[in-house]
C-alpha cells in the first residue's frame, strides 16, 4: 500500500515538473525569437515617445529635457545627428517631442514643436498659407487640403481632417508648382508624414505611404 502510495506521489511531480518544463520553454521561446503582439509593439513604440520642454543645462550634443511627468533626462544627441533627426533645434523653454532609445540615455530623434508653430506659406503659391498653433490646432487658407489640427505620434506628424467636413474622404488633387510641388491626390480624413527638414525658415515632410510627395513651406513674417 506504502509503494503504491508513493509511485503515485512520483507520477504526479514528473506530471508536474514535465508541464512547468513545457510552460518555460513556451515562454522562453517566444522571448527569443522576438514574436509579440500588435498591442506590444504599439505599446513599446508610445513608452519611448515622450512630451517635454528643454532644459537650461542642454549642450552641442546633449538635450537636458524635462519631461511632462517632471522627470530630468540628460540626453546625448549624437545618434539623432549621424541620422539628421534632430528638427527645428532647441533653446530653453522649448516645447519638444523626443523619441528616445530603450533606456532614456539618448535620443535618437528630435523634434521642435515651439519652432514649428507659427504661419507657414506653401513654396511657390504665396496665397496658400497655413497656421500652425501650439495647442495641436491649425488653419489654413488657399490649401488643397485644409487639415485642423495635427500632433506628433511616435515622431511622425499627423494632420487631421475636420470630422465635420463632408469632403474630408474626397481624393484631391494638387498641382505641381514652380516651387517643387508634387503633384498628388489625397483621400485621407488623418494622414501620417515623415518630417524631412525643420529650422526657423523651412517646414518640409513627406508622405508615408508615398515619399515622392514631398510638401515645402517657407516661413511667412
Amino acid at each position: 500500500m506504502k509503494r503504491n502510495s508513493f509511485m503515485c506521489r512520483n507520477r504526479l511531480f514528473i506530471l508536474s515538473m514535465t508541464f512547468s518544463s513545457l510552460f518555460l520553454f513556451t515562454c522562453c521561446n517566444r522571448h527569443f525569437t522576438g514574436e509579440s503582439t500588435e498591442e506590444e509593439k504599439d505599446t513599446a513604440q508610445v513608452s519611448l515617445t515622450v512630451f517635454g520642454t528643454c532644459g537650461d543645462g542642454s549642450s552641442m550634443n546633449t538635450l537636458e529635457f524635462i519631461t511632462d511627468d517632471s522627470d530630468t533626462l540628460n540626453l546625448e544627441l549624437v545618434d539623432a545627428y549621424d541620422t539628421g533627426k534632430v528638427f527645428g533645434g532647441y533653446a530653453v523653454g522649448d516645447r519638444m517631442a523626443v523619441v528616445l532609445n530603450p533606456d532614456s540615455t539618448k535620443a535618437l530623434l528630435v523634434i521642435n514643436e515651439t519652432t514649428m508653430a507659427g504661419t507657414w506659406m506653401l513654396a511657390g503659391n504665396g496665397k496658400a498659407t497655413v497656421r500652425i498653433d501650439r495647442d495641436g490646432s491649425m488653419t489654413s487658407c488657399g490649401m488643397p487640403v485644409n487639415y485642423s489640427s495635427w500632433s506628433i505620434v511616435n515622431g511622425k506628424l499627423v494632420l487631421e481632417r475636420d470630422s465635420t467636413d463632408n469632403d474630408a474622404a474626397v481624393s484631391v488633387n494638387i498641382r505641381k508648382t514652380s516651387g517643387g510641388q508634387t503633384a498628388a491626390s489625397i483621400n485621407c480624413r488623418r494622414c501620417v508624414f515623415e518630417i524631412l527638414k525643420l529650422d526657423a525658415d523651412s517646414f518640409v515632410y513627406s508622405d508615408t505611404d508615398d515619399t515622392t510627395r514631398i510638401y515645402r513651406y517657407v516661413r511667412k513674417m
